[in-house]
């Protein structure tokens, strides 16, 4: 029995359909070619970008500075459209070592809203890796400081005008960065080199040692420091401000002022062991005068009947000193002056010989710096007339010579301030045209005349009473003028 073998095919229906669903494929794959090109060359260009930073960051981190070119950091260079990749970095890290750079001059602005109004900050960046994108537009990048990083499909115009009406270009480049902070860190580079001393430095007293020592942070030690300060102080290598504050810049640095208070400009610079850029420091040291003192110590015998001339000293303070009588009396006859002389002739009672008595006083001084120093004083006065007192007409017993049971002192001066002591006592200052009077010395008493106040400086007469007694009288008179004087 045979069986009949039946061909089928397509119908024309059948092939009408197949067909049209072929050319339906066809249609829409070709439509989605173009679309399907630009992301994978976005996603490309994404990693070249990205392969290039990691590569670059890798150069700097190994290296201590960036490459000249992609190429030297070993990176891609072209982006998928076959566009060389954009490169630009920081010129302060291009050599040397970044662990000795704090700073970049590369800025980014990091847009915020389409049309770039608003932006982040973003500085001392290391540097900046872009691709233009397909329109190969990288206007609205920059190639210069501040860059910008913007909102992808920005509509703009060239240069870089934002435009929503018929624009010839949407932003579409692709940017990354680095900053130097994050290369620092890869690198294990210390912290930026920092002063923290504070720019009031603690407060210093005139003619009294001061000492501090200025300090920095970070970067990498030891620190190195220069500068100057002067007035007394110096600044070491270690930033130690030490030595003795002398703004007055006048012997014998007594602790005066001009002022009430002063103060001392610090400049100066330190650098640390790393080569980090070096750091400047501006500053200043309040300076008060030593406290306002009474050094005199004790005022000499005065006589009835004869003149008295002494000078109060005082020490610190503001220099322009005003003295006056707080309490008490002075001698009959005796003035207190507002510079400090207690002058005039010592009243004499009576002809004859009459007690001796003590003056008690309080001297006041003050300097108009709101802190003014109290001392008390006692002035004995004694009666020539009643013999061994040693009076101003030549008494005092004894014959002339060898044979005086004491002496009298009677100096003057005209011309430069000079000043004298017996032997390691009171400092006694003389004016021009001032004297003094001193009684009841001894014919050992040393007398010592110096040619400038507060007893310092040159010796200009020295001698012990009988030795300079040429007259016999048992009164040594001692007249100076200019840079000489001479007893007889």
């Amino acid at each position: 029995m045979r069986y009949r073998i039946k061909n089928q095919g397509f119908t024309l229906i059948e092939l009408a359909i197949v067909l049209i669903v072929i050319g339906l494929l066809i249609g829409l794959g070709a439509s989605l070619i173009g679309p399907l090109t630009k992301r994978a060359k976005l996603t490309e260009t994404r990693e070249a970008v990205k392969q290039a930073k990691e590569a670059v960051l890798g150069y700097v981190v190994k290296n201590g500075y960036l490459p000249s070119t992609l190429e030297d950091a070993g990176a891609r260079k072209l982006d998928a459209w076959g566009r060389d990749i954009q490169y630009f970095k920081a010129p302060e890290i291009v050599s040397g070592d970044i662990c000795g750079k704090n700073t970049t001059s590369i800025q980014i602005y990091e847009c915020t809203n389409t049309n770039c109004s608003v932006y982040l900050t973003k500085s001392n960046i290391a540097f900046i890796i872009y691709s233009t994108g397909e329109d190969a537009n990288g206007s609205c990048t920059g190639s210069s400081s501040p860059f910008y990083v913007r909102e992808q499909g920005m509509p703009y115009n060239p240069p870089c005008s934002y435009t929503q009406t018929n624009p010839q270009y949407n932003y579409d480049d692709i940017v990354a960065y680095v900053s130097l902070d994050e290369i620092r860190a890869l690198r294990g580079c210390p912290q930026p080199l920092i002063i923290v001393s504070p720019a009031i430095l603690p407060e210093g007293q005139e003619d009294s040692f001061y000492s501090y020592s200025l300090q920095a942070i970070g970067g990498k030690p030891p620190y190195t420091w220069t500068g100057s300060v002067g007035n007394g102080l110096t600044l070491s290598e270690s930033g130690l401000i030490s030595g003795i504050i002398n703004i007055n810049n006048q012997p014998p640095n007594t602790g005066e002022l001009p002022d009430c208070s002063s103060s001392l400009n610090i400049n100066a610079t330190v650098n640390d062991s790393a080569g980090s850029p070096f750091q400047t420091y501006t500053g200043t040291i309040p300076v008060k005068p030593k406290p306002l003192k009474i050094i005199t110590e004790n005022l000499p015998t005065g006589y009835m009947g004869t003149t008295y001339n002494i000078s109060l000293s005082g020490s610190g303070g503001k220099s322009n000193y005003t003295w006056s009588l707080y309490s008490g009396n002075l001698p009959s006859g005796l003035n207190l002056s507002a510079n400090g002389i207690i002058s005039g002739s010592i009243s004499n009672p009576t002809t004859g010989c009459d007690s001796s008595y003590i003056s008690n006083f309080v001297v006041k001084l003050d300097d108009n710096c709101g802190q003014p120093t109290y001392k008390a004083f006692s002035i004995t006065v004694n009666d020539p007339d009643c013999g061994g007192g040693g009076g101003g007409s030549g008494g005092g017993g004894g014959g002339g010579g060898g044979g005086c049971t004491s002496y009298s002192l009677s100096i003057s001066n005209q011309g430069n301030d000079k000043s004298f002591r017996i032997d390691s006592g009171t400092c006694i200052n003389l004016e021009n045209g001032g004297s003094s009077y001193l009684g009841g010395l001894s014919g050992g008493s040393l007398l010592t005349v110096y040619r400038n106040y507060w007893c310092w400086d040159t010796i200009l007469l020295q001698g012990t009473m009988q030795g300079l007694d040429s007259n016999g009288n048992c009164i040594v008179n001692v007249s100076c003028s200019g840079n000489s004087c001479s007893a007889n």
